[in-house]
């Protein structure tokens, strides 16, 4: 009697370990397909023209004029295509340039053309009721040569906003002196506009004159 006891006892045992088994199986699998989709797949890296490093000639030609711009807060630099040339960097500053407490925008672009000749481009915008204003006077951009300039500027904010803009005109040559003209600009009313014009004297390079 006790061996049939301990058959049919074996016999109900058998099955319910299995089903234990069988249980824990199904939840380690479930578990398994569970991390499987919390992990999720990290996408390929992606490269945008503003990560890669610009490709400008060695020209013999070194810039080293300072501008008055310090650091900026965005910096973007861009590859030029097959001929050259086309923008070569982007430089943005925010600076309160009217006193109103509010950061201002400027915006500086350098062009390549595929010569030794390049220039900047400035955009100065007003933060005017949490939109940018565009203020910017014409002809705000420089005109480098390999070994000289016809257009420069430079940005005072102490103790008041100013612009300093040197320029003359090209004649026969970059290298022809030609006389030169020192431009003030102020802000008011939140408008810049040219205060002054003043002759300086015939140079090739107008970064010699702000020295």
């Amino acid at each position: 009697m006790n061996n049939k006891y301990n058959k049919n006892e074996s016999g109900a045992i058998l099955p319910f370990v299995l089903l234990i088994i069988m249980v824990l199986l199904i939840a380690f699998l479930g578990y398994l397909l569970t991390v499987k989709k919390s992990v999720k797949k990290l996408p390929p890296e992606i490269y945008t023209e503003y990560e890669t490093k610009p490709s400008v000639p060695e020209f013999e030609y070194t810039d080293n004029f300072d501008d008055g711009l310090k650091k900026p807060y965005i910096k973007k630099t861009f590859t030029m295509n097959e001929t050259g040339d086309g923008i070569t960097s982007t430089e943005v500053f925010n600076i309160d340039i009217n006193n109103d407490n509010l950061p201002d925008k400027i915006t500086k672009n350098r062009y390549e053309n595929g010569t030794a000749h390049f220039y900047y481009e400035y955009k100065i915008e007003l933060n005017l009721n949490n939109k940018f204003v565009d203020i910017t006077p014409k002809d705000f951009r420089t005109a480098e040569g390999a070994e000289c300039s016809l257009q420069k500027f430079r940005f005072i904010f102490s103790p008041d906003f100013e612009i300093i803009k040197i320029s003359r005109n090209w004649q026969e040559s970059w290298a022809t002196p030609t006389m030169a003209t020192e431009y003030i600009y102020i802000i008011e009313n939140n408008v810049i506009k040219n205060t002054s014009a003043t002759q300086l004297s015939a140079t090739a390079d107008v970064t010699e004159l702000f020295y």
